[in-house]
């Protein structure tokens, strides 16, 4: 299964819940979605890099999320901020 499907395949939630909001910094709650997919399998299979150079910390934005899978979250997210989310090694 490629790193994309299992993003797919991962509902995104908040403790038990499916609809949720989020108010945080974007680069907090990408960091969010990405420990709540490695957190279902055991070999982690995303990473985040802290690039503090070229994205800055401090910005809030506030989200609401569905029943929403990993993959649209962060496409959410992507879609308000200026922000690139690239998956390699597919």
């Amino acid at each position: 299964m490629g790193m994309l499907s299992l993003g797919k395949k991962t509902i995104f939630k908040s403790g038990t819940n499916y609809s949720f909001s989020k108010n945080a910094d974007p680069r907090d709650i990408i960091e969010d979605i990405i420990d709540h997919i490695n957190s279902k399998y055991a070999t982690n299979p995303f990473s985040y890099v802290n690039n503090t150079t070229t994205i800055a910390r401090g910005t809030t934005i506030n989200i609401d999320f569905d029943y929403t899978d990993c993959v649209d979250a962060i496409k959410k997210i992507v879609e308000l901020t200026d922000y690139v989310f690239r998956i390699s090694g597919e």
